[in-house]
């Protein structure tokens, strides 16, 4: 009888070599190995699809803080969209995370307000207001930016889009997180249409 020397022979050589003569032991074997691979290639595929996008933002958080400002170096290369209402408030829309950074924490103040599509990606849409004594904006202002913070998210297709809004002091950076990323624990909700700066017909 021919002798295996295991430790001389890949473990998959050996157990399909000593089993060849065992059909369906060896069959049963076969399904095993083939269902192990199946797995092995999925948890990679699985991985390289959409574990990276949560392996970026801990080694984001690594990152010496002159490199974390060269990660989005490319995206302000622009400033963000800059729309003036009327004499008392204008609107700031940032199109990627840094200029969601920035809009967001550089050019809001304290009482500005911030609209974001609720549970999805989107914009940070800020309305600034320098009128005397106005502790709430006009309606019309509300609904502008809604609609603005509706279209400037994943939301644009839909028919309504819920829109989360605050004032710029309720807004908390996530220590470590990557530019743009917020939290805010006073909020209040109202559900806008999608529309674009051309359909509001408002002029950048």
């Amino acid at each position: 009888m021919k002798k295996f020397d295991i430790l001389s022979q890949p473990p998959r050589t050996y157990i399909f070599e000593h089993f060849s003569n065992k059909t369906i032991f060896g069959g049963v074997l076969s399904i095993i190995y083939l269902l192990i691979m199946i797995f092995i290639s999925i948890y990679y595929i699985y991985n390289y699809i959409i574990g990276d996008k949560y392996e970026y933002y801990y080694s984001y958080r690594e990152l010496p803080e002159e490199q974390k400002k060269k990660v989005f170096r490319g995206f302000n290369t622009t400033p963000p969209i800059h729309i003036k209402l009327d004499d008392f408030h204008e609107i700031y829309i940032g199109k990627n995370n840094y200029q969601n950074e920035e809009v967001s924490f550089k050019i809001a103040t304290g009482n500005d307000w911030w609209f974001h599509a609720k549970k999805m990606p989107g914009s940070h849409i800020i309305v600034k207001s320098s009128a005397p004594d106005e502790s709430s904006l006009p309606d019309n202002i509300y609904e502008i930016a809604g609609s603005l913070a509706a279209y400037y998210s994943k939301g644009r297709e839909n028919e309504k889009v819920e829109i989360d809004y605050t004032q710029k002091k309720n807004l908390k950076r996530v220590a470590g997180a990557a530019p743009g990323f917020v939290i805010y624990h006073t909020n209040f909700s109202m559900v806008s249409e999608p529309k674009s700066i051309e359909q509001l017909k408002l002029n950048c």
